[in-house]
């Protein structure tokens, strides 16, 4: 993938975010900051950064998909804000345990793991709403 200056202020966006975000808020926040450029651009950018392995994507209740580079590189999962997407990583070893025992109990062969846990953070808990819904 060819590095460009607009590629490298969506990474720059995306590495200092503690939340899963929809490419149109990265939009938007993008062009605030001065960088003109196509919302298809930032689509074409993710989809890649997905590709490689640089971002995570997390497709929530409503099947927007929703953009976080992380910072472990192990396998993890992601415990996420339904209000405000802020984002905990979590490890992975006891869910992939649970996951690979409930799998073979049910037959399951060739599995893998995509966890996000969702509820609602301690800043969030007791706000009215008005956030979008994760």
């Amino acid at each position: 993938m060819r590095t460009t200056r607009r590629r490298t202020a969506l990474m720059d966006l995306l590495q200092n975010s503690d939340r899963f975000q929809c490419a149109q808020e990265l939009h938007s926040t993008l062009s605030k900051q001065g960088e003109s450029l196509a919302l298809s651009t930032v689509y074409r950018a993710l989809q890649q950064f997905v590709e490689s392995g640089e971002v995570d994507v997390f497709h929530s209740h409503d099947g927007e998909a929703r953009y976080r580079r992380c910072h472990r590189t192990d396998h993890h999962c992601h415990l996420i804000c339904r209000s405000c997407g802020r984002t905990e990583e979590l490890d992975a070893e006891a869910i992939s345990n649970w996951a690979a025992e409930l799998s073979r109990d049910s037959g399951f062969a060739d599995v893998f793991q995509v966890t996000g846990i969702v509820g609602d953070c301690k800043d969030c808990v007791g706000q009215e709403a008005g956030l979008p819904e994760i």
